[in-house]
């Protein structure tokens, strides 16, 4: 069951203390900078080593994220289970969550967009093409988000 407080959209666009900061999470600090020289042009970046990290940030401020970028697999907690805990918390329909995955099976895939993720990118990661794809969902939310405000 989850205790977690509910917070409604007029709150959560009232939260938003910086609605240009991703956090990127990959236990590979060459993959993290990689992602970070793609899109420190865009967006502030975080990082966070494993999927633990990534759930503390998440958990203590939500409204700050834009986007998150998720690797699958990693020690401690992976990204499957970060997604698990972020959608059972409603956090995926508030934060566009892009898997990052090398290898991947037909089953995780499946699991991660029933669980709400955006889209799952592929590495080796081509930067334009995931740029282009990451920059118009988070456009897309933030113009929801404004429609939403004004209805």
């Amino acid at each position: 069951m989850n205790n977690a407080p509910k917070t409604s959209l007029n709150q959560w666009n009232a939260l938003k203390a910086d609605d240009n900061r991703m956090l990127i999470v990959d236990d590979d600090a060459i993959n993290r900078e990689l992602l970070d020289l793609i899109f420190s042009s865009f967006y502030t970046t975080e990082h966070a080593a494993n999927g633990r990290e990534a759930l503390t940030a998440l958990l203590a401020a939500p409204q700050k994220y834009c986007a998150l970028l998720l690797d699958v697999v990693m020690p401690e907690m992976s990204g499957m289970a970060v997604l698990h805990a972020m959608a059972s918390r409603g956090l995926t329909q508030k934060i566009p969550v892009f898997l990052i995955t090398g290898d991947a099976s037909d089953t995780v895939i499946n699991a991660a967009y029933e669980l709400g993720v955006m889209d799952v990118i592929s590495k080796p990661i081509m930067s334009r093409v995931v740029q282009r794809r990451i920059n118009s969902v988070v456009e897309l939310f933030r113009a929801r988000e404004a429609l939403s405000s004004k209805v």
